[in-house]
């Protein structure tokens, strides 16, 4: 019997860290709500903090991307897992406007640290021809973690009170996540005499001393920005995450204000995030067996879908509510199994983790506006009406965006 491959317990190590990550986005969302009536706070207001968190993490996210390239994650993810508790355990007692902001911004740069920039970068080495397979599992523990916990923070708020949320998830982290990734993870299958995949070595390095590690090949990130594929890549992330987040970001308060209580609205949450293991995995599993771009622009389109049962929200009511949690859900992650492969397949992995890092700054610009433009609206008219139309034109461009890239390390290596 053979023995399972070592990248196997890589992966199950990132779908933990994954898992309890989901605590982030889960409280975002279910607090949001006690946290603005706490303080008296405009919805726009506490966006705006939000967005720094999702701007300071974008910036951020070439450093991690860069360390796990030099240094490999094993001391990378840990120490982002260690700041994301301390932030939790100190947002237990946030008094005040400025401590929002350093404390959220606290948080975004620990979440930089087990995202999928490092995640993703490590999990390459790992693995090749079932890369997307294994990110997509590991990415389905942001998903059954939204399922587990964004009720478990409804519940905390609601026996206790945020708060208490901040502070059992903060601690959480310590106990049961760091522990584990330091005894897990490891840099290279080289290094405990393996090959990406478990491949067997060839003949030809059986009897060398370890597998031949072939160099990595792949554009600087210097070279990548001087291609249309860069910031055609670019514009298909940003929109994504201009809707997608905002979209996360106000989904309870958008349920409660339907007149849904609030243990159902982070219910409904959970099951939106729970229903994204099938794209998490489905697209991911898709894009090794088929056109990375074309599964990334149907992964848009059906988001853009979802999204379109939210505008018919004020018409109808909350039972189209019920058509956004399935058809958003089932595409929501998708495109976060996607990303890593097509800049694997557009770029190479010599250079991914600072070239996904920069990509991801474009990205948050996206993540940092939508959550402050939907509050606005919202703040303006009583409504998110308007800002849904936005979010599904965004969807469709992001969607064009990805069909119209090509990869330059293949045209490089046609010449």
């Amino acid at each position: 019997m053979q023995p399972i491959f070592y990248g196997w317990w890589i992966v199950a190590s990132f779908f933990a860290t994954l898992f309890l990550a989901a605590a982030i986005g889960a409280t975002h969302s279910v607090f949001f709500k006690s946290i603005v009536e706490e303080f008296g706070w405009s919805r726009t207001a506490f966006s705006t903090v939000l967005s720094a968190n999702a701007v300071i993490g974008a910036l951020l996210a070439p450093l991690w991307g860069r360390l796990v390239d030099r240094h490999g994650p094993r001391g990378v993810v840990p120490a982002g897992a260690a700041i994301v508790g301390l932030a939790m355990v100190l947002l237990a007692s946030m008094r005040s406007m400025l401590q929002a902001y350093l404390l959220y911004i606290l948080l975004a740069f620990g979440a930089g640290g087990q995202s999928l920039v490092p995640i993703s970068t490590a999990l390459s080495q790992w693995f090749d021809r079932r890369r997307g397979l294994a990110i997509g599992i590991a990415l389905m523990g942001a998903g059954v973690g939204g399922v587990a916990l964004a009720p478990m923070a409804s519940f905390l708020e609601g026996a206790f009170d945020w708060r208490t949320g901040y502070l059992f998830f903060g601690i959480l982290i310590w106990v049961a996540l760091i522990p584990l990734l330091l005894l897990v993870l490891r840099r290279r299958p080289q290094d405990l005499g393996l090959l990406p995949d478990g491949d067997e070595p060839s003949a030809a390095t059986a009897g060398a001393k370890g597998p031949a590690e072939a160099p990595a090949v792949g554009l600087t990130l210097a070279e990548a920005v001087r291609t249309p594929t860069f910031w055609l890549i670019a514009l298909g992330f940003m929109l994504p995450m201009f809707s997608g987040r905002a979209i996360m970001i106000h989904l309870v308060p958008v349920i409660t204000d339907s007149g849904v209580s609030p243990q159902m609205a982070a219910t409904a949450y959970g099951m939106t995030v729970g229903l994204s293991i099938v794209g998490r995995l489905g697209f991911g599993y898709a894009a090794d067996r088929f056109s990375n771009r074309h599964i990334f622009a149907l992964c848009y389109l059906i988001q853009a879908v979802g999204i379109a049962f939210l505008i018919g929200l004020d018409g109808v009511g909350p039972i189209v509510l019920i058509g956004f949690i399935v058809v958003f859900g089932c595409s929501y992650g998708g495109g976060l199994s996607l990303a890593p492969l097509l800049i694997a397949e557009s770029f190479g992995i010599a250079s991914m983790g600072v070239i996904f890092g920069a990509l991801g700054i474009t990205a948050m610009v996206g993540g940092a506006v939508g959550p402050v433009f939907a509050g606005a609206v919202y703040d303006a008219t009583q409504s998110y009406h308007l800002a849904f139309i936005a979010f599904l034109a965004a969807q469709l461009i992001a969607a064009v965006a990805i069909l119209n890239c090509r990869s330059p390390i293949a045209a490089r290596a046609a010449d």
